[in-house]
């Protein structure tokens, strides 16, 4: 290679060098924009017993029990969160309740309740049945016992875990 073709490829190579040196200091203009005010909020889920009358207190057997007696009693639970539910009596839970001895014994007192789930938007209620029947064949055992427990409910949310006559999961 000659004198020529050298100082041809260096004066070559160091304009390339100034190209690309230069090319990085060119600016293009550009802009960003934010799009702001992109809030999350999670939904509510939550219920309350709405009963006008709390209980069985309003039975007319429920302080001086006999055998044979029975009773219905209605709760009235309420949607009070924002998300449509579904709304359940827990049996499981609400037996896990009772106390006292006339819940024991061989003909204790029966507690049903409606069974099904029930769906509730923001602010209906619906109504559950709670029934007690003492056994016409208890016997003189359970004079003066007493007995107590609670309705357990349970609620979760309807979107994204609905069947259509229930919810996938309770959890």
């Amino acid at each position: 290679m000659g004198k020529k073709s050298k100082a041809g490829l260096s004066i070559g190579a160091i304009m390339l060098a100034a190209a690309l040196t230069g090319g990085g200091t060119f600016a293009f203009f550009s802009d960003s924009v934010t799009q702001s005010g992109s809030t999350f909020t999670a939904g509510v889920v939550k219920i309350e017993d709405v009963s006008e009358t709390k209980g069985f207190s309003s039975s007319q057997y429920i302080s001086a029990l006999a055998p044979g007696d029975t009773d219905t009693n209605t709760v009235t639970v309420k949607n009070t969160g924002n998300l449509d539910v579904w709304v359940r009596i827990n049996e499981v839970a609400s037996n896990a309740t009772k106390t006292g001895a006339l819940f024991g014994g061989e003909t204790p007192v029966v507690i049903t309740y409606d069974s099904g789930a029930k769906k509730l938007a923001p602010n209906e209620t619906a109504t559950f049945k709670v029934t007690y029947e003492f056994p016409l064949k208890a016997d003189k055992t359970y004079q003066e016992a007493q007995g107590k427990f609670d309705v357990v409910f349970d609620a979760v949310q309807s979107r994204n875990n609905d069947e259509g006559n229930g919810p996938k999961t309770w959890n």
